[in-house]
Parts: structure tokens; C-alpha cells; sequence
């Protein structure tokens, strides 16, 4: 539950020090990672036994609201590490 995050905050580190364009490889790792994310998920949804992080049943309203929040603060997150990495922080 926390390793995929961790890999994402890692990676948007190394976006925000890197400041070398807008579509290198580290940007392709953390769409992949985020992508992972979301697969995993709805999978978990699908094929097995989804639970909330209080311990209830998941619905598809829960997973519908997970990737939406998720989909929403993941790209917000790269946009603004690729706005701080290649025009605020290489002036």
C-alpha cells in the first residue's frame, strides 16, 4: 500500500533535480508507476476481496474515487515537479 507512493515521491524528486524537458525516461517511469497503481487497483477490485483503509467492503463508487483522486493528484503532481524542475529551479 505505501511502496507504490514511495516510488512515486521518489521519482518526482528526481523530476523536480533533473530539469531536462518535459518526456524523458524518469517521466515515463512515474507514468508507468502511477499506471501501476491504477492496474493493481481494479484488479484488486476485480479478482479479489477490495476493502477501504478502515477495513470495509470497497464499492464501485470507492474505485471510481480512486482513480479519479488518484489519476487527478499523480499527473498535478508531475505537472507541477516539471514546472519547478525546468523553469523555477534552472533560471
Amino acid at each position: 500500500m505505501m511502496m507504490g507512493p514511495m516510488i512515486l515521491t521518489m521519482l518526482l524528486l528526481t523530476i523536480v533535480s533533473d530539469g531536462s524537458g518535459w518526456l524523458t525516461t524518469v517521466d515515463f517511469a512515474f507514468l508507468a508507476v502511477l499506471s501501476a497503481l491504477l492496474l493493481a487497483r481494479w484488479v484488486e477490485f476485480r479478482d479479489g476481496n477490495p476493502r477501504t483503509s478502515t477495513g470495509e467492503q470497497a464499492t464501485p463508487g470507492h474505485l471510481r474515487r480512486y482513480v479519479l483522486n488518484a489519476t487527478a493528484a499523480g499527473l498535478g503532481a508531475w505537472v507541477i515537479a516539471k514546472l519547478i524542475g525546468n523553469h523555477w529551479l534552472n533560471r
